[in-house]
């Protein structure tokens, strides 16, 4: 059974600091200043070396168990509100915890479903490669514009670029200054995000041993950049993509919902969204 993203509308997000500067290196012409101290790469010692050749973009998402506090002895509760200092998620958890032995046969799922930032960890004495991130399914293959006024309702935008080339002013008049603090432009995309019971009772089954914590109460967005490792050029021990330079971008805390019961799946859809130019 799917549920929505309608029971994050009582989330509180954060854009972090290093998601607002990887924003803007994305919109400017300058040389990007390397920080490999504030990536999850560095945090899990997974490839912490590896430079991005391009601008880091949002491609990822992780999630976590402790997105918020109980506020009595009964069922109260809300969640803690993100700072922008955050690097990663309060109690990460990753989507598999794949045996070591397993993890060649688990290639096909691994690359079908997007799972990254593998990690080799010994948990209660068994080797497994655990794998916090997992790749956004963007809906739209190309951004939208749209126009959205002041209730909210949007439009698609289109722009007549033979007569707006060489555009001719008007003048401001008391009805243009009241569209003006109401219409607005923006441009935007469809993120899917997609978590699996059994990937959460997995993972908390052989972290925890108790799902009374499997509560998703967390979610991170992440930037990076897709790399193709080899073994003889990384010291990678297969072929296989993984993400280099995986960056906190923003972070979401709600009360929770409850993963343990395995066939149960979230699916939140995010619109990200860049740019308002209000129109006149």
């Amino acid at each position: 059974m799917a549920t929505d993203s309608s029971l994050l509308r009582t989330s509180n997000t954060v854009i972090t600091a290093f998601g607002v500067l990887n924003q803007f290196y994305g919109s400017i012409d300058s040389s990007y200043v390397i920080q490999r101290e504030t990536t999850l790469n560095y945090k899990r010692n997974c490839f912490a070396s590896l430079n991005p050749t391009t601008k880091p973009t949002v491609r990822y998402f992780g999630i976590g168990i402790n997105g918020f506090v109980n506020t009595d002895d009964a069922n109260s509760s809300v969640p803690y509100i993100p700072s922008p200092n955050n690097l990663d998620l309060y109690t990460p958890i990753p989507f598999r915890c794949i045996p070591v032995a397993d993890d060649v046969s688990f290639a096909t799922e691994r690359d079908a479903k997007g799972y990254r930032l593998r990690v080799r960890e010994t948990i209660n004495g068994q080797q497994y490669y655990c794998y916090y991130l997992k790749k956004i399914e963007f809906v739209e293959s190309s951004p939208a514009f749209s126009v959205v006024d002041g209730d909210d309702h949007e439009i698609p935008y289109v722009i007549d670029a033979a007569s707006n080339l060489n555009p001719v002013p008007s003048v401001p008049t008391d009805t243009s200054i009241i569209n003006a603090t109401t219409n607005r432009v923006i441009v935007s995309m469809t993120g899917k995000l997609t978590v699996l019971g059994t990937e959460v009772t997995e993972a908390i089954n052989i972290k925890y041993g108790n799902l009374q914590r499997a509560m998703i109460s967390e979610i991170g967005l992440y930037t990076g950049e897709e790399r193709l490792l080899t073994p003889a050029a990384n010291g990678s021990d297969v072929q296989y993509t993984e993400a280099v330079y995986a960056q906190l971008a923003s972070h979401s805390c709600w009360r929770g919902f409850d993963f343990s019961d395995s066939s149960l799946s979230l699916i939140d859809y995010r619109t990200f969204e860049n740019g308002s130019a209000i129109m006149l």
